[in-house]
């Protein structure tokens, strides 16, 4: 089920792929002042690197 609240965030996998660094993103996501999954007010550049691997947020699981 799509999450609205976090949809905005997964839609920002297209700055990876249209060559945006992880910082950059995470730039991106503190001026948009977008928190974390968590709740927190930044999002960890781990966590970011994290989501954008993510078989579930890319869409490629299997099941």
């Amino acid at each position: 089920m799509i999450d609205d609240a976090e949809a905005k965030n997964v839609q920002l996998i297209d700055l990876y792929l249209n060559g945006q660094s992880i910082i950059g993103i995470d730039t991106e996501l503190e001026k948009l002042e977008i928190k974390s999954p968590t709740g927190k007010d930044k999002l960890n550049k781990r966590t970011i690197d994290v989501m954008l691997r993510d078989e579930k947020h890319i869409g490629t699981v299997r099941l």
